[in-house]
């Protein structure tokens, strides 16, 4: 005889709160484990065991995806004045430095701003510049002397000699409409350009690893198929944006490539693209396979990878 369905209650709580729903489910059989160090198995058995009765599987795959998206790790920030986002809760970088005297964390901050400095190196021209002259929560004059980077390096970085940056140096940050007359252009382009540097940098300073992410690429596609197709059209980053994407921004594979190697359908892959990372259900039409069929190569995948996952979050 077939068991009755969650109550609505139950089905509303899983939706409302998927993760506070699986945390309970978690603690009925490990107390001591937390979400993020589960397997997507162990997520799956979370969420039916606090609900100890079966689930529409629609809204179990949508609690299991709002699931995966909420557990993730937080994001270093990418602002010079390590605020908690653009404008918000900023914290003057000379106080910080006086203000700590834990070593270790002192070094991991300035190991970071170095890594920005580097990321701020690769913007184009116009965006550095517009970035640079009015860092938004921070001074660039405060690099040097906290070791960062050298004055002729700052000066090399705006495409200035030393002599002409000394001549304005005092007079930093600079207001958007001198900037705008060093670039020949309007004040508010400057603040387009400068809004795009900080998209540029929030995208490549997200906290993977590189080489975990290559690792991660190399081992899905040798995954049996369909998995390796299913697991990288739904897989995403702690901010949700799509893995696929970030291999090829980060010019790991570009999109022929990643066609051929999972393999999918050129055609298929670049009409699905703009809406990356698909959802199960789409991924489902799109290899015109069972919904429940996708889910379970997506679990499967996810254990076959785990170690990989794991570096890629930097928990390991």
């Amino acid at each position: 005889m077939a068991l009755p369905e969650a109550a609505a209650g139950l089905r509303d709580d899983l939706q409302r709160d998927p993760e506070g729903f699986a945390l309970a489910g978690l603690c009925k059989r490990q107390s001591e484990k937390r979400l993020r160090d589960c397997t997507p198995v162990e997520l799956l058995m979370a969420l039916l065991d606090q609900s100890e009765k079966p689930l529409e599987f629609s809204a179990l795959v949508s609690a299991f995806d709002a699931l995966t998206k909420a557990i993730g790790p937080p994001l270093q920030q990418v602002s010079l004045s390590l605020s908690g986002a653009q404008g918000e809760n900023e914290r003057d970088l000379t106080q910080e430095w006086d203000a700590h005297s834990d070593v270790e964390k002192t070094v991991a901050e300035r190991a970071l701003l170095r890594q920005l400095w580097e990321q701020i190196l690769r913007l184009p021209v116009r965006q550095r510049k517009a970035l640079l002259l009015n860092l938004p929560g921070a001074d660039i004059r405060l690099l040097p002397e906290i070791g960062i980077v050298g004055f002729g390096a700052i000066a090399a970085a705006l495409e200035k000699t030393s002599a002409e940056l000394a001549q304005f140096w005092n007079a930093l940050p600079l207001d958007d409409a001198a900037i705008a007359l060093e670039l020949d252009t309007t004040a508010p382009k400057v603040k387009n350009l400068r809004q795009s540097a900080y998209d540029t940098l929030a995208w490549r300073m997200r906290p993977f690893r590189r080489g975990a992410l290559r690792r991660l690429w190399l081992a899905a596609i040798r995954l049996p198929p369909p998995m390796a197709v299913i697991f990288m059209l739904y897989a995403r980053d702690t901010q949700g944006a799509s893995l696929l994407v970030l291999l090829q921004r980060e010019d790991y594979v570009d999109r022929e490539d990643i066609a051929r190697c999972l393999p999918l359908p050129a055609e298929d892959l670049n009409r699905a693209w703009p809406e990356l990372p698909l959802r199960f259900d789409q991924i489902a039409a799109l290899l015109r396979k069972p919904t429940p069929m996708v889910v379970q190569g997506y679990v499967q995948a996810c254990e076959q990878l785990r170690t990989h996952l794991e570096e890629l979050r930097g928990e390991s």
